[in-house]
């Protein structure tokens, strides 16, 4: 199923995904802004305070209760990196009218808070303000303090240095402290509501009704930022970087970085979809079952894509003294593919594993949001029975392809302290 693309106006465009199959109606709106060091942490605070400081309900407690009376709604905020744009999300989800019998229009009720929240901001207290500067701090600590996703960050920022990729969707700590809520209230005037936006209401509703009140709502505001698509120029890795750094840590991280010259809007994206299956995503992947498994060498060791930007990781826990070993097994199981070493068994389980997971987007109408997100940053929108229907025709002799594209960029290792 398609997602029925409605334009409210230029620049915001409206994607209905109509369902039946639950008994919730969800609203996602996405204001796009390019990933940028300088604006990256406000753009992260800012959709911690959109929320925060709805106006009518500034206090947390009003919020919730106004959330319960709409039979238990839900409202959330948070930011994505999609490529090298960073996305800030409102997302609501609450029980559809249909099966009410109360005289309350819920998604009016909703339509009003999102309108609150996102479009009639107009000043900041500074205590929330100071409140969600240190929820951010703690935030960022936290990815910090977990090294397996830490591990993975500092590849990224290595591998990506110059890149807007590098930079991190939630921001830097030692940018918080100056941040003030006036600073915080011009950008969120001059620039968040002058960005394009997508909305994305899925479920059983009148969509008309819908677009006219969307169309009321966004009235006021002009986008006046365009926002590149994602580059799918082939990048050619010309030296392999190395960074070893050390932590007090008992378990190292190995990371490593790799282009794939494959992207969303490609032929070949089914094909590295499955690559990557095979590789090392899953239970029936060759990092699973050999480096893990057969020769005890890691703690875990998977691989994951982001087919929007062409990049993959390999993230691995391994003993420090297991680091060269390790670091050639995982190579040695990439060789393979590429010589076309996939047994019948890896071949099935990889391609019912990736078209199970496909199917399952469909059960979590925010994860169908993503995908239909990120598919329309590519340029070209497929649908999930599309991509199930492409990945069961991948041959095994397309995933060599592929895997042949793959270069080795970054390997970056976090190893405890020596004494």
């Amino acid at each position: 199923m398609k997602p029925v693309n409605i334009n409210i106006k230029e620049n915001i465009n409206l994607y209905y995904i109509p369902t039946k199959k639950f008994k919730t109606t969800t609203l996602g709106i996405y204001i796009h802004r390019p990933l940028n060091r300088e604006e990256c942490t406000i753009n992260s605070l800012l959709s911690m305070v959109m929320r925060r400081g709805c106006p009518g309900f500034e206090d947390s407690k009003i919020l919730s209760r106004h959330l319960d009376s709409l039979y238990g709604a839900a409202f959330s905020t948070t930011v994505r990196k999609k490529a090298d744009r960073q996305i800030l999300c409102a997302n609501f989800q609450f029980i559809n009218d249909k099966f009410l019998d109360d005289n309350i229009d819920i998604f009016d009720c909703i339509l009003d808070l999102a309108d609150r929240a996102i479009l009639k901001q107009e000043s900041f207290d500074d205590e929330y303000v100071k409140q969600e500067k240190e929820n951010l701090k703690k935030q960022l600590l936290s990815i910090i303090n977990d090294k397996r996703s830490y591990a993975t960050k500092r590849c990224t920022e290595i591998m990506c240095k110059g890149e807007a990729y590098g930079i991190s969707k939630n921001g830097y700590i030692e940018d918080i402290d100056n941040i003030d809520k006036s600073m915080l209230l011009e950008h969120y005037k001059n620039i968040v509501l002058k960005s394009p936006v997508d909305i994305f209401v899925n479920g059983d509703v009148d969509i008309e009704t819908v677009t006219e009140k969307l169309k009321i709502m966004f009235a006021d505001v002009e986008v006046k930022y365009n926002i590149p698509s994602p580059s799918d120029v082939k990048k050619e890795v010309e030296d392999v970087k190395r960074v070893t750094e050390e932590q007090q840590i008992v378990q190292g991280k190995l990371s490593m970085g790799f282009r794939t010259n494959v992207y969303a809007n490609d032929e070949d994206y089914p094909a590295m979809m499955m690559y990557n299956s095979i590789l090392g995503s899953g239970i029936f992947s060759k990092l699973f079952n050999n480096v893990r498994e057969k020769l005890s060498l890691c703690y875990y060791a998977s691989s994951s894509v982001d087919y929007l930007k062409g990049v993959m990781f390999i993230n691995s826990g391994i003993e420090v003294s297991n680091f060269q070993k390790a670091y050639d097994e995982i190579l040695i199981q990439m060789e393979d593919i590429k010589n076309g070493i996939i047994s019948d068994m890896e071949f099935s389980a990889a391609m019912l594993g990736t078209v199970n997971s496909i199917n399952s987007t469909a059960d979590n109408p925010f994860v169908m949001d993503d995908y239909f997100l990120g598919k329309i940053i590519s340029g070209k929108i497929m649908t999930l029975e599309e991509l199930a229907e492409s990945i069961k025709k991948v041959t095994k002799e397309e995933v060599m392809q592929v895997a042949n594209k793959i270069q080795l960029d970054t390997i970056y290792f976090l190893k405890g302290c020596e004494n």
